[in-house]
This record gives C-alpha cells, structure tokens and sequence, in this order.
C-alpha cells in the first residue's frame, strides 16, 4: 500500500535522449530535415521561410501577407480551405516571428498526400481578396485597441523599444494607423520578394515513411528556389534607464527589467542560465520567495533569458498593485544584490539543477518537442553537443560561478527599468 507520509525516492536525472534529425534534400535542393518518430499515425511538417517581421518595408507586412495564405487560393476561397482541411482531420497554424514565418501542418499520416497540395495552393496562388484582407485589418485594429487598455501590453512594447530602439525590428511594434497603410500592393510586393519560390525548409516528424518525402518533392522540389538576402540593422537601445508607460486609472502596474545579454555561443551560458533560475526562473526562486510568498506583492513574477537570431536579452517582469511598484522594484535589486555578494548553498544550487535536468529531460519526450529542440538548435547555429551536453555543463557550475555571473551581467545601472500603468 502507498504510504502517503512519505516523499517518493528522488532520483537523479543521468541521461537525456536527443534525437538527432535527418538531413536530406529535395530534387531543387530544398533542405528537409526529418524525424520519425513515435506510433500515432500523425505527422507535423513545417515550412521555414525567411519571411519575418525582420523583412518588413512596412511595420505589418509580413504579418498581413502570411496571414492573408489561407484567405483564398486560384481554387479555393478561405471557407473552402478550411473546410477541405477540417475533413481530413487536419490543423493549419501560419504564424510569423521576428526572424522567420512558419507554415505548420498536423495531419493524420494517411491524409498526406490529399493535404499537402493545398499547402503548395497557398504558397504558390494565393490570391489576396481584397474583401479578406479588410475584415482582417478591423480585426487586428480592434485587437490592438484593446491591447492598449493592457499594462502588459504596454510595458512589453516599451520594454523592445528600449532595448533596441525604434528602428530595429525587434524594437517595433503596430500602430493602429500603419494598419490602414496595408494594402493588396504591399502584401504582392512581400509575397514575391519573400515567399514566392523562395528557398525554403521544411521539418517532418513523427509517424511517416518515404511516401510523405516523395509527395512533398512533388510540390515543393520542383521549382528554382531563390535565395533571399538577409538586411541588416543596427541596435541602438535608448539609454534611459528608467521609463514610465502612463495607463491613467490602471489598478495594475505591469513592472519590466532587463537588458541584453550573452548568447548561447558564449561559453558562459550555462552558468547565466542557473544564475537566473535561482533568481527569477521556477517557482522557488528568489523573486517568487520574496516578493509572492513572502510580501504578497504579486501571484507571480519570473526571470527570463530570450534567444532571438540577432539578440538575446533577460527580462524580469510581474504585475503588482500601483501602489507596490517601487517596493517591488527595491525587492528585485535586493536580490540581485544577494546573489552578487553572497554565495548560493550547495543545497539550493543542487535544488535548482534537478529543476533544470527535470524541466529539459521532460519538455523533449515527443517526436514534435525534440523537433522543436532541432529548430532552437538550428534557429541560433549551435551544435547538438550544445543540449547533450546539458547535464555535465550544468552539474559543473559551482557557487563561484553564480557570484561571478551575477556580478558581471546583473550591475543595476546596466538594467533598463519599465513600469507601465498609474503613478
């Protein structure tokens, strides 16, 4: 009989399973990469584009354009192409990031070849009504009229903006008057600068055989792909260190501190990262102990390190009271302070590194998360040996290192503070 008294036994993480992907090409050279994997008969196949928020002319281009794919084809207009998905089971997500836009398909293996085609309709004859495209823009207007009522919303926007300036792509965020300035031109001129036979690649995982890769050579392998020339831009981050988002009468302050930070190149990664867990990043961290459970100033509050192609930066946010904001602000830096000049125990630091084993080992246990794993990998240009290596590398950082990581990239008047909502 279980004894409920009793903690089960802990048992230490040793090992991580990654599964490397397969690399092949089209009859174009087009790169595929796959991943079979698993027994449910479904596969999920995604087309990378270089097509995202970082080749926009206009703030909202590629976001509208990639959008607009599945409003209507040379022979099918939008109902139609859902519908004629739906009956197949299948599930269509077209999303678009700062760096690259993504085409995903989930669909039961056996449908493959009836689906697919309709994914080669999109990418090759979209058509762009006109009548589509203005529902869509009174509906992203209205999202981001309500969007604007948000204090999240707004520190999150003057948060980039700070970091990377208003110029930079990952600084820029939609206006509601550069939402009328989109038309059926400026979707066509996108389209055919970035999607259009452009190169492209493309994932598979989970349940499939070669049948899948041929039908996908016969849509997708047969044209000249061109090669699509990466812009480049250069980050000027506003150099105020603190930045006040006014939202009159908000009951909720939504609070943002950060600044960027070292890469995943950088050999000191790894012990940023489990700096940062034990300062913002699960549930038992420093910041939660404080400022949730002990100062009930907050339900949460985290520390994050993000990763995007050009930048990475951390990001410590939470949303409190008004009239909490600068405890709260004075509670960060005090813990930040700690980590700078007090050592962290071994039990704490252990505690946290079989947080880290437990969350990574757990979030790569399908064939879709260890495809997700690929494309962070393949996303940043690092090695496999980065992930594999996880355990070792983590296992290694040592209470000196966390006093060192804190006080090299945690200094208070490197952190650009935003607080939006009422003073």
């Amino acid at each position: 009989m279980l004894d409920r008294t009793q903690a089960p036994e802990f048992h230490k993480i040793k090992e991580i399973n990654i599964i490397r992907t397969n690399k092949t090409t089209l009859s174009n050279q087009n790169t595929i990469y796959t991943l079979p994997l698993g027994e449910q008969e479904l596969v999920r196949i995604e087309w990378l584009l270089e097509a995202g928020n970082f080749y926009n002319r206009l703030n909202g281009q590629a976001f509208f354009t990639l959008k607009m794919l599945q409003e209507g084809t040379k022979n099918r207009n939008s109902n139609q192409i859902s519908a004629d998905i739906d009956q197949y089971g299948a599930f269509l997500e077209i999303s678009n990031h700062f760096d690259q836009a993504e085409v995903i398909l989930y669909c039961p293996t056996r449908f493959v070849s009836e689906v697919v085609p309709m994914i080669a309709e999109m990418l090759f004859e979209p058509t762009f009504p006109e009548s589509e495209l203005e529902i869509l823009k009174r509906r992203q207007s209205q999202e981001l009229q309500i969007n604007f009522q948000k204090t999240t919303y707004l520190a999150g926007r003057a948060f980039r903006k700070a970091l990377f300036g208003d110029k930079h792509p990952y600084g820029k965020s939609l206006e509601i008057e550069e939402i009328e300035q989109i038309n059926i031109n400026v979707l066509q001129e996108f389209y055919s600068n970035y999607i259009q036979n452009a190169s492209l690649e493309i994932l598979v995982s989970g349940y499939f055989d070669d049948s899948v890769l041929k039908v996908l050579d016969t849509y997708f392998g047969k044209y000249t792909p061109k090669t699509i020339q990466k812009p480049s831009f250069e980050i000027s981050p506003i150099r105020s260190e603190t930045i006040f988002v006014e939202k009159a009468g908000s009951l909720q302050n939504t609070i943002r501190v950060g600044k960027h930070i070292i890469n995943k190149h950088n050999l000191d990664y790894f012990k940023l990262a489990v700096m940062n867990t034990i300062l913002g990043g699960y549930f038992g961290s420093r910041l939660m102990q404080n400022i949730r459970e002990e100062k009930g100033y907050t339900y949460g509050i985290f520390s994050s390190l993000q990763n995007l192609r050009n930048a990475s930066f951390v990001g410590i946010g939470t949303d409190v009271k008004a009239e909490f904001s600068q405890n709260t602000l004075t509670e960060i830096y005090k813990e930040i302070e700690i980590l700078q000049n007090e050592k962290v125990s071994l039990e704490e630091l252990e505690r946290v590194k079989n947080y880290m084993a437990g969350s990574f080992a757990s979030g790569i246990t399908t064939a879709f998360s260890q495809m997700d794993l690929f494309k962070e990998i393949h996303l940043h240009q690092i090695s496999y040996s980065f992930y594999e290596k996880y355990l070792e590398t983590i296992e290694a950082v040592t209470p000196e290192h966390i006093l060192e990581m804190a006080q090299k990239h945690y200094q208070k008047q490197d952190l650009m503070e935003i607080v939006a909502g009422s003073k």
